[in-house]
């Protein structure tokens, strides 16, 4: 998972989040939308605006912290230009693997 902006969690926002998993956040998230709504309608629209930008930026950290919670751990960290790249780099190095096990 790279890290930085995500353009479909920038999109989705809060659906993002709830697909996820990320219950935290998109609670928090939901009652402050929720919250404003009731004291101005006119600030709605601006919150789920910032929500959305809020998600884009944060919405891939957040869940990295998630999956480091649940004591998952990267296995390797590769540098490539695009995803296709990396998952080919990847396999590489895993053909070129010996096994012991065998």
């Amino acid at each position: 998972m790279d890290n930085g902006f995500c353009r479909t969690s920038f999109i989705l926002g809060l659906f993002w989040g709830l697909n996820k998993g990320l219950w935290g956040p998109v609670a928090i998230n939901f009652s402050l939308i929720l919250i404003m709504s009731f004291y101005s309608s006119d600030l709605t629209t601006g919150l789920v605006l910032f929500s959305n930008i809020f998600w884009g930026f944060f919405g891939k950290d957040l869940l990295i912290q998630k999956f480091l919670k649940n004591n998952y751990s990267p296995q390797n960290i590769i540098n490539a230009s695009s995803k296709e790249k990396a998952l080919l780099i990847y396999q590489a190095r895993s053909k070129n693997e010996v096994s012991f096990n065998n």
